[in-house]
């Protein structure tokens, strides 16, 4: 039997959607996610989808991990399934890594196979957010860029 009282405790994983800024969809990661806690942030994300109203994603993965490859694949076969939707409804994904590998694999990825949305990465929320108050400017939506701009302290016509 292991005597766990001198083990470090696991790291605590957590997965928060955000709507309080709706149309922008604020999901927080950190640490590393079981395969039953990324299959909820999934199923998740699609009831966000299936509500039929265009929207925006910022992805705060800030002290994020690199997922497993499983969980990878199962991201990608979830995309490949909702493509359609994603084009129709999702203005975009701002992706805030602070972990410069996450970042470049993602770009890689997204390079091999481009999504059905425009993105955007950068190593701080406060610059995903710039990026997504810049992508509602663009598509007519001043109210909501004002929110977000308001939300994370950005200055107006500030863009990345």
């Amino acid at each position: 039997m292991i005597d766990t009282r001198f083990m470090p405790p696991e790291p605590s994983a957590a997965c928060v959607f955000d709507d309080s800024l709706w149309p922008l969809l604020l999901i927080r990661l950190e640490g590393p996610l079981s395969p039953r806690q990324f299959e909820e942030m999934l199923e998740t994300r699609e009831r966000y989808l299936l509500r039929g109203e265009r929207h925006l994603t910022l992805v705060d993965r800030v002290r994020g991990t690199v997922p497993p490859a499983p969980q990878r694949k199962l991201q990608d076969d979830w995309m490949a399934r909702h493509e359609t939707l994603l084009r129709e409804r999702l203005l975009g994904i701002a992706y805030a890594f602070d972990t410069r590998l996450l970042r470049w694999m993602l770009n890689l990825g997204f390079r091999l196979k481009p999504p059905p949305f425009p993105y955007y990465t950068a190593p701080r929320l406060e610059q995903a957010a710039a990026w997504a108050a810049h992508r509602f400017e663009k598509e007519g939506m001043g109210e909501a860029a004002g929110r977000v701009r308001q939300r994370f302290a950005l200055s107006p016509g500030r863009s990345p």
